[in-house]
């Protein structure tokens, strides 16, 4: 009888740290809005598809994905690194980029290549998979949504940009 009631007291405890744990996590969690997080008080957040030129000189503090999670970053090449990755996840979609190595240039050097030569800034998305970032941020998000995703098939539209107020 003793082991009984020393077990439903146990139970009890454990009852009760769950539901503390429950509460800290919900905490924790920052608000949904809608599909991705709601920003915080020192950032405002816009589509990724917004006229590009609206973002120059501005700082990212976060993107928030098609499935809404969301990856701080402090710079635009973070921020791109993390949307490419995102995309790269999706095999089918890796597929396509890995077709489309060395077809996809710029001006002077190939946007897309299966090693790093001749780039800049180049940035690994997976093996034999590299992307050139050393563009302004006009140009780095056009060519990374209009030259790189949108052949690969990757719906940017939900994916949201937190950028650092003034």
């Amino acid at each position: 009888m003793e082991l009984l009631n020393t077990l439903m007291q146990m139970k009890a405890h454990l009852d009760e740290i769950s539901a503390t744990l429950d509460r800290l996590i919900a905490e924790q969690r920052p608000a949904r809005e809608g599909y991705g997080y709601a920003p915080r008080a020192f950032e405002t957040t816009y589509n990724v598809n917004t006229d590009f030129a609206f973002f120059k000189g501005k700082k990212p503090t976060g993107i928030t994905l098609p499935d809404g999670t969301r990856k701080n970053v402090s710079t635009w090449k973070q921020l791109v690194t993390e949307l490419l990755r995102d995309c790269v996840s999706d095999e089918r979609k890796k597929a396509v980029l890995l077709e489309l190595r060395g077809r996809i240039a710029g001006r002077n050097r190939t946007l897309l290549a299966a090693t790093d030569e001749n780039m800049r800034s180049p940035v690994k998305l997976c093996n034999y998979l590299y992307v050139e970032s050393h563009y302004d941020t006009e140009t780095l998000l056009h060519v990374v949504l209009k030259k790189i995703l949108d052949p690969a098939g990757y719906d940017y539209s939900r994916v949201t940009v937190a950028l650092k107020n003034d």
